[in-house]
This record gives C-alpha cells, sequence and structure tokens, in this order.
C-alpha cells in the first residue's frame, strides 16, 4: 500500500496545532518531532502533555487516493494562508516510517544470559523455531508508529530484569507501554497476564498488533489511563508494576503506581538519571527499593532503573 506523507516545519509553539489540523484533514497519523532531533533526545512527555521545541518538523499520513490527494491539496492551502508553516512537502512513501526523522533500527538482543530473545518481525519463522526449541523466549517485536524497539538503555534494563526475574504466572502492568515491548516480553517470558497502558493511541495499536503476532493477545489488554477495567486484568493488584517514562511523570504517578501493586509485589521503574534517582524513590514510601542498576553509555549521565518490594503491610 502506497501512502502520502506529508512533512511540515514550522515554530515549535505551533505543532499541536498543526497536528490537530493533519489528523482534521483526514490523516491517519500526526507525528511531531523535533526538526533537530536525536534518538537521544525523544522522551516520552508527562501525562497528558506536549513536547514543545523550538522549532518542529509535523508528519502527517494518508492512505494514497484521489480523495486524499484532494485533501491534501486542500490542507496545503489552508496552512499557506494562515502564515504559520515554513514548509509544506508531499511525497509518495511505500510504507509509514515508523519513527519519521529518526533512526529507530528494529533491535536483535539477547537478556538474560540467552532466556530472551528480541529479533524483529522479519525473522525467518525457523531461526525462531530453532530459539524456541532451545528454550529461548523470543518476542517478534516491530514498534510501529511507536516507541520501544527494545535499543534504548532504559529499555534493556528493564528487559534484563524481566528476564532473570519473572516468575510463571505473574500479573505484570506496563505502564507507558509504547510499542508493548516490557509486557510482551513478560508474557513471552511466562507472565499469566499483561496490562499495557499509554496516552498515545498509536502506542496502543502497536502494542495490540504485536500482541497478535507474538500469539499472546488472548492474554494481553491495552488501554488508556482512561479506560481502566472493572472485569478481567487489572481489576486486581498486579505482582509486577513496570514504568520506563521520565522522572517527573514517575513522582506523579506514584500514588497510582503503588496502589496498582499488590504488598510483596515488585516494582521497576526506569527513564531516568542517576541523579534522579533519590527524589523518584522518595516518591515511593511504601515501596523497599534496592540500589539502582546502572547503565553508563550516556554522554551527560547514567541511566538507573529501581526495583523494589511494596512492604507486606504499608497501609496504602
Amino acid at each position: 500500500m502506497s501512502w502520502l506523507q506529508v512533512t511540515l516545519s514550522a515554530a515549535g509553539r505551533h505543532s499541536e496545532e498543526l497536528a490537530d489540523a493533519c489528523l482534521a484533514a483526514g490523516a491517519i497519523s500526526a507525528v511531531v518531532r523535533g526538526a533537530s532531533q536525536t534518538v537521544e533526545q525523544v522522551w516520552e512527555p508527562a501525562p497528558g502533555a506536549l513536547n514543545v521545541w523550538e522549532r518542529a518538523a509535523i508528519f502527517g499520513y494518508w492512505p494514497m487516493s484521489e480523495q486524499n490527494i484532494e485533501a491534501v491539496g486542500e490542507l496545503r492551502s489552508l496552512l499557506n494562508d494562515s502564515g504559520v508553516i515554513e514548509d509544506f512537502s508531499v511525497e509518495i512513501v511505500a510504507e509509514i516510517d515508523p519513527a519519521p526523522g529518526l533512526a529507530q533500527p528494529l533491535a536483535d538482543l539477547t537478556f538474560g544470559a540467552g532466556r530472551l530473545r528480541l529479533v524483529p518481525n522479519s525473522t525467518p519463522a525457523a531461526d525462531i523455531d530453532a530459539l524456541e526449541a532451545d528454550g529461548v523466549a523470543v518476542l517478534r517485536l516491530d514498534p510501529g508508529l511507536a516507541f520501544g524497539s527494545g535499543l534504548h538503555p532504559t529499555t534493556q534494563l528493564c528487559l534484563e530484569f524481566l528476564s532473570r526475574t519473572l516468575r510463571k504466572g505473574d500479573r505484570v502492568l506496563d505502564y507507558g507501554c509504547g510499542s508493548g515491548v516490557l509486557a510482551l516480553a513478560s508474557l513471552q517470558l511466562g507472565a499469566g497476564a499483561a496490562v499495557g497502558v499509554d496516552y498515545d493511541p498509536q502506542a496502543l495499536l502497536a502494542s495490540r498488533n504485536n500482541a497478535d503476532s507474538n500469539g499472546v493477545a488472548d492474554r494481553f489488554v491495552a488501554l488508556a489511563p482512561d479506560e481502566w477495567p472493572t472485569t478481567g486484568p487489572g481489576t486486581e493488584p498486579f505482582d509486577l508494576v513496570m514504568a520506563n517514562i521520565l522522572a517527573n511523570p514517575l513522582i506523579e504517578l506514584a500514588p497510582r503506581l503503588q496502589a496498582l501493586l499488590r504488598p510483596g509485589g515488585s516494582l521497576v521503574l526506569a527513564g531516568l538519571l542517576a541523579e534522579q534517582a533519590s527524589a523518584v524513590m522518595a516518591a515511593y514510601p511504601h515501596i523497599e527499593f534496592t540500589a539502582p542498576t546502572e547503565h553508563d553509555n550516556r554522554s551527560d549521565g547514567v541511566w538507573v532503573r529501581l526495583d523494589g518490594v511494596r512492604s507486606a503491610e504499608d497501609g496504602a
């Protein structure tokens, strides 16, 4: 299938209205990026918030059709008249770029001394069969339009924890799930059920698609924070709660994440630097944390993972 990709350039303060304009014109997706962004600079915003850069690039995608060509032409006229945009370009592409303006290669990584293998969806079935025959849990992954290829250090810290610590039958919550990589890895490692939560509809779509391709859709639920279920997974406290987001959202979400974890259950937090660890841990008074686990490959800081156990009798 071919797609119309529209690329807009504008001041960052206009990025949200331009993304909305693309969606109103029928785009199936509108992605905002900092104009000079790299993978290291991409972060999930605080809950309910949108990142604002000084300069922004907005990428809109429409299925190729005569109707959508007309819709894009009308959008160009509307935006040119507005004086908001600096550039408007259109090209026909064979597929949607999972992270336009970024290089987000797919991972082929091993965790837990070989217990877990993360591979691209394009991996031949014979190779996957051979790995599974050796007792390796294999997760096939395509990030789609969401973040979570498994390449970022914070994701790797969490996958290493899962591959070494997860117990069969555990109920797992992945808060800020992106592509679903953590929730789905837990299911491949033997979790009984997993729930992925994200504010981004594209993340929920990508995680559901990845659950289907890995044959675990019957044990996985993806939902927005305001769609909490009244029956099924999520209605009882979890054995393991994971959140790989940012320090400030981790602090803001502390009451909710602690309440969703059963007494004696494990909490894993990532997406923060070493100097932020103390402030994040202080927001979780009912969690008995171990020493932070470090991943040092960042020039201006050290990524850390925080893991701990909710006190058996904390009154929360």
